[in-house]
């Protein structure tokens, strides 16, 4: 896999260093290739006309006018043509950079869902997501305006910005609530099917005290099998995906939030500070305390 330093490429880089989001648009793109690459941030692709195919791996999404395929960090990918040229939008996401806007509690779940906070919270099911964007008007102007903004550096550039982030974000939670994400899953993870539930249980649920025995008994099997199928699907143990969960609940709380740290130790489902504190440091590479005096960014 060919790895793009995104920080490296210009026009759009200083803009990107800047607010952590950068955008590139193509008119009428065609490309048959099959080479894959990577970054070392978010990518995201909205095709505004025509149909493309999105490849990741061994998985193959098609998606059509008004979609929005969101594929994570360090993921080997490549976006193809082959039915004709497609006018696409790339929009890059930093997310150790990128400034968050309070947005209400209902959509908290989804965008951590979609935008993990850091590398280390990537797992088989959140490599390449699908979004059918429902206000699509609304969203190209908005799209059309962080590249105006992009373009110009105009006074008050950076206001601008954010809010046409707020207004990214929204829209992209809406769709989402609405029509649902489509996940990246490969024939060879397992029977997802059987587990589909349960994993929309344990995202849900994941701040509870779950048991391997509470859940092996909600899809009918024991532990045991419940562990190594739940390993072949999402790549993680049932307890390294509950606490990246926790992890990723607790970083959101910490950038957006005033909260004590011993409170969102406790409402993202941990027992003790202490256990926190290891758990967070070993996920992310610093304490939650420096992790928040830092603004919500990994130096």
């Amino acid at each position: 896999m060919k790895k793009i330093q995104l920080y490296d490429r210009k026009p759009y880089s200083d803009f990107l260093r800047l607010t952590g989001i950068a955008i590139e648009k193509f008119t009428s793109y065609c490309d048959l290739t099959v080479s894959k690459h990577g970054h070392d941030i978010i990518e995201m692709n909205y095709v505004s006309k025509g149909c493309a195919l999105q490849k990741l791996e061994n998985v193959s999404l098609e998606f059509p006018a008004g979609t929005l395929s969101m594929v994570n960090c360090d993921q080997s990918h490549n976006l193809i043509t082959p039915y004709e040229p497609v006018d696409i939008v790339n929009i890059y996401i930093d997310m150790q950079q990128i400034e968050l806007p309070l947005l209400p509690e209902k959509f908290k779940p989804v965008l951590r869902e979609m935008l993990p906070l850091h590398p280390m919270l990537g797992h088989n099911l959140n490599r390449m997501l699908h979004l059918k964007i429902e206000e699509r008007q609304q969203f190209e102007l908005v799209l059309n305006g962080m590249l105006f903004e992009q373009q110009n550096f105009g006074v008050g550039y950076a206001q601008a910005i954010k809010s046409y982030i707020n207004l990214f974000l929204i829209l992209i939670c809406r769709s989402a609530i609405n029509s649902g994400i489509i996940r990246s899953k490969s024939d060879d993870v397992g029977n997802y099917s059987k587990f589909e539930g349960l994993l929309d249980y344990i995202d849900t649920n994941f701040s509870k005290h779950l048991t391997l025995e509470a859940l092996a008994a909600k899809i009918g099997y024991n532990k045991y099998y419940l562990c190594r199928e739940f390993k072949k699907i999402t790549g993680k143990t049932v307890f390294q995906y509950l606490a990246q969960r926790r992890i990723e609940k607790a970083m959101y709380e910490l950038r957006t939030r005033e909260k004590k740290i011993v409170d969102v130790a406790f409402d993202c489902g941990f027992n003790d500070v202490s256990g926190f504190n290891r758990m967070f440091r070993q996920t992310i590479g610093c304490s939650p305390t420096k992790y928040r005096k830092d603004g919500g960014f990994v130096k």
